[in-house]
């Protein structure tokens, strides 16, 4: 595989992005086809997981014209990250793989540096889950973003989406002082006016009841910072609690794309007994009707049986740290499909 890019700026904000891979998972998959190249990473708990891509044409030399040409290699964040630690006078990015990946840049300088990174054993991942099979959509500046999440300084934020307005809160892990709720520790109201982008089908939605999705803060206050550094507004998709949220943006025009796809939970607390059952029966129709059709599942798809008993754990779970809470890949609410190296 051989591979250049020209463009810069370009370059940068790839680093950029590869910086999200690092902050999330210890390797970086790539996968580079015809039509595109990936970076992938994802956390050892398998709850949030990180694709950015580049398109072929945005390449000055793109040597891959066929799918027996196609590479997938995986190699170590830390050491991925040594290339594209200072790239501001950077002119040319090239990346072949052989026997290692060698990353090679061209400074405006004249000085040309290169750096031999050992590929890793393993498989390539990818999870069986996009923005394209949420029903909601909401998308705003990361700098509002990034304002509202500097008040949250717990380890899970929670959504609160009605057709009206949006409540961002943060909750404490310890235990309440009132019994059967969570100690509230921020909590920030905004009007739907105040998003660039407010689409909720209200068909999907129960009349009167707001839509509550609870998530770890970490991955996502690191993708609104890579976003807000790209200047890109961030759209936040989703469905319902239990099942995942995708942020995504697509920079210049779709010549770099990033996803982010992090696992929910139900705030178990925050419901009444009538509500969770609900709640677990959303989950698990939407879970069925996603999850039945063979063109949306990549590989490990659940039964109906397992989605429903999958769901069922997912809204049981309202105590414990972050890290209990999301440690868990049959409670991801995504599947984690993996190929052979190439």
């Amino acid at each position: 595989m051989e591979l250049t890019l020209s463009d810069g700026s370009l370059c940068r904000r790839l680093a950029r992005g590869l910086q999200i891979l690092a902050k999330v998972g210890e390797d970086v998959m790539i996968e580079a086809t015809p039509t595109a190249i990936c970076f992938r990473s994802i956390n050892a708990a398998k709850t949030a997981f990180v694709n950015v891509s580049l398109p072929s044409d945005s390449f000055a030399q793109y040597a891959i014209k066929d799918a027996e040409e196609a590479c997938n290699c995986r190699v170590n964040a830390k050491a991925m990250m040594a290339p594209f630690r200072s790239l501001k006078s950077v002119s040319q990015l090239s990346l072949t793989v052989g026997s290692a990946l060698v990353v090679g840049l061209d400074l405006s300088d004249d000085v040309d540096k290169s750096f031999t990174i050992a590929l890793l054993e393993g498989d390539n991942m990818f999870v069986s889950y996009s923005r394209d099979q949420c029903d909601h959509t909401l998308r705003a500046a990361p700098r509002f973003l990034g304002d509202t999440l500097a008040n949250m300084h717990r380890d899970e934020v929670t959504l609160t989406v009605s057709s009206e307005y949006v409540v961002v809160q943060s909750y404490s892990t310890e235990a309440p002082a009132d019994a059967g709720q969570p100690a509230i520790q921020a909590s920030i109201s905004y009007q739907a006016s105040e998003f660039r982008t407010f689409e909720l089908d209200e068909d999907e939605m129960q009349p009167g009841t707001p839509l509550e999705l609870c998530f770890a803060m970490k991955e996502f206050r690191a993708f609104v910072e890579f976003c807000d550094a790209l200047d890109s507004p961030l759209g936040m998709h989703f469905s319902i609690g239990g099942a995942p949220i995708v942020f995504g943006i697509d920079f210049d025009d779709g010549r770099l794309t990033a996803e982010m796809i992090v696992a929910t939970v139900v705030q178990e607390s925050m419901l009444g007994p009538d509500q969770m059952s609900q709640y677990q029966s959303q989950i698990s129709v939407a879970d069925s009707a996603r999850y039945s059709t063979p063109q949306h599942v990549l590989s490990h798809a659940p039964s109906q049986s397992q989605a429903s008993s999958r769901s069922a754990s997912q809204a049981s779970r309202s105590t414990g740290s972050a890290d209990q809470r999301f440690s868990s890949s049959d409670q991801a609410g995504f599947y984690v499909a993996s190929t052979p190296l190439s």
